[in-house]
């Protein structure tokens, strides 16, 4: 593989299933910090060298060469730790309860969430007929095909 972890997890604490708003209540959302071989192997991020020209000061006019890590789509962003407002993980100046949810941090949220049930309900549970191809759908309307949505009621 191209990381060293020998296990990645994601957990979330959810004290409760539903608040208030008919919502899973989120305390806490924590992932694994993965492990890369090298920066080359790394499938959440690129390298990107840029030319910088210095505009003054003894080096003006002289070029150099920065190398930037800049994100890429990845399955792997789902291990990242989410750190949600309102708690003592929250990032700094974001103590202010009152202060509604940034619109993308709670997509972001959202999307986590999202993702995180289905693997834990649809994904998992069927893991062999989606290595098999047989939970993939088909053509034909057997009665006897896998449909992941079927199990949704559990």
């Amino acid at each position: 593989g191209d990381f060293l972890d020998a296990v990645l997890k994601k957990s979330y604490k959810i004290p409760n299933l539903i608040d208030a708003n008919g919502q899973p209540e989120l305390e806490k959302i924590e992932g694994t910090e993965i492990s890369w071989k090298n920066a080359s192997a790394n499938l959440c991020h690129r390298e990107v060298k840029k030319t910088q020209k210095s505009k003054r000061g003894k080096n003006a006019g002289q070029k150099r060469v920065v190398t930037k890590l800049e994100p890429v789509a990845s399955f792997f962003h789902f291990f990242d730790s989410i750190k949600l407002p309102g708690t003592e993980d929250a990032p700094e100046g974001d103590d202010d309860d009152d202060e509604p949810f940034d619109e993308e941090l709670r997509d972001k949220i959202d999307n986590d969430v999202e993702l995180a049930f289905a693997l834990r309900n649809q994904i998992v549970p069927h893991a062999i007929l989606w290595f098999t191809g047989e939970a993939v759908d088909s053509d034909d309307e057997d009665d006897d095909d896998f449909d992941p949505e079927d199990d949704e009621d559990d």
